[in-house]
């Protein structure tokens, strides 16, 4: 037996044999395998729990009977501009560009390839830490708030990279 193993007459063809047995078990598998990506969920909630219902899931504050408040987020700017999303800043290095919609309590943040990577949660009343309070925001003559308020930034990726086109 040992004498047929170092036989290289006949290594070789068994060695091309499992080397092509891999590579068409790899092609089949990413032939058959699904194209589908995991799609991106963010979203700001307002507390409660999930619960199955007849008419799909039905969202409920725990033991309320109140319904919470679930707001999904765009992911992209072409995704935010759609939604009513004003592009506020060009990209600001170790920032992003902020979008800002009227009313809300929060700006969006997004990278040069146009992905969110943030969230500026505003509040008009003090907060504890780690709310930081700030007189405006602004970035050179850019002024995206111009009022006193508490801030809270929320990075969903690191922000060092955001003006940078190859990441």
């Amino acid at each position: 037996m040992l004498a047929i193993l170092q036989n290289p007459k006949i290594l070789v063809p068994i060695g091309l044999v499992l080397l092509l047995t891999g590579i068409l078990a790899g092609v089949v598998f990413g032939l058959t395998s699904s194209d589908s990506t995991t799609e991106r969920y963010i979203a700001l909630d307002s507390g409660g729990a999930i619960i199955a219902g007849d008419q799909g899931n039905v969202w409920a504050q725990a033991g309320t009977g109140k319904q919470t408040l679930e707001t999904l987020l765009p992911i992209t700017v072409t995704e935010a501009k759609t939604n009513g999303w004003i592009e506020q800043t060009a990209c600001i290095p170790n920032n992003g560009k902020y979008l800002t919609q009227k009313d809300s309590q929060y700006l969006l943040i997004f990278n040069i390839q146009d992905e969110l990577i943030g969230i500026y949660l505003i509040s008009n009343s003090e907060k504890q830490s780690p709310w930081i309070k700030a007189e405006s925001l602004s970035f050179g003559s850019q002024n995206v708030i111009d009022y006193p308020h508490w801030n809270l930034v929320v990075n969903l990726k690191n922000p060092s990279n955001a003006c940078v086109l190859d990441q």
